[in-house]
């Protein structure tokens, strides 16, 4: 049995709902031209249906069903990647009356907000970086080293050119894939500081595998539109 089994085992050994916790649905892409606005649409839609489906199927093979915990980190980062907190405020909002609207209670939604409730947005970041985040100096010595901390390196620099490279952009390429490999080091070092601040929840050692939240569809709901269904 491989490690992500034995987790399963250990849960249902205790006679709960199998846990998960899915860092997902941090806020819409800031490019207009690769999403239809700051507020959730029919791809979060579709992920979420997909993610309770899922928990429905584990349920049909054991009594207690499953659980996702997902971990919003727009909030962690979403000034470094030129997203507006208000709209980060409106996107998590939306998401939960989307699930309201489709009555789905598998899912819960969890964020920097709840772990620091009445500071300010900036505070919030600054706190969670102050306790539990890396310094990009370290983050930059472990990128240096290879292996998973540069993939994840070199996805996030993909990540912020794709959403810097607009049409109505007066950056040369150059410069902004200077500027988006300068950034991508702040937005690691706040990638993975969010499950430190909640260790009852999540902790390092726990097994972490991918996951599909779109079913076959490319792409994420936040950083793409789901193409019309033109079969009928």
């Amino acid at each position: 049995m491989n490690v992500v089994g034995r987790a399963v085992s250990r849960q249902m050994d205790a006679g709960g709902p199998v846990k998960f916790i899915l860092p997902a649905f941090p806020a819409k892409s800031p490019n207009p031209e690769k999403v239809l606005g700051h507020l959730p649409d029919m791809g979060e839609e579709l992920a979420l249906r997909s993610m309770d489906q899922m928990c429905r199927q584990i349920q049909r093979l054991y009594a207690p069903g499953g659980r996702i915990l997902t971990c919003s980190d727009g909030r962690v980062f979403n000034d470094a990647v030129g997203i507006a907190d208000r709209h980060v405020t409106a996107y998590q909002n939306g998401m939960r009356e989307l699930l309201d609207r489709l009555g789905i209670s598998s899912i819960d939604l969890w964020g920097l907000d709840e772990v620091y409730p009445g500071l300010s947005h900036r505070d919030m970041r600054a706190t969670l970086m102050f306790n539990h985040g890396e310094s990009p100096r370290r983050v930059r010595e472990a990128v240096k080293q290879g292996g998973n901390a540069l993939r994840m390196y070199q996805g996030i620099t993909r990540f912020l050119f794709e959403d810097a490279d607009r049409a109505d952009s007066t950056v040369s390429n150059s410069a902004l894939q200077r500027d988006c490999r300068r950034r991508a080091y702040e937005v690691s070092a706040c990638r993975s500081t969010l499950s430190r601040a909640v260790p009852r929840r999540s902790d390092s050692t726990s097994p972490k595998t991918p996951a599909a939240i779109n079913g076959s569809r490319r792409g994420t709901p936040s950083r793409s539109v789901p193409p019309a269904d033109t079969s009928s």
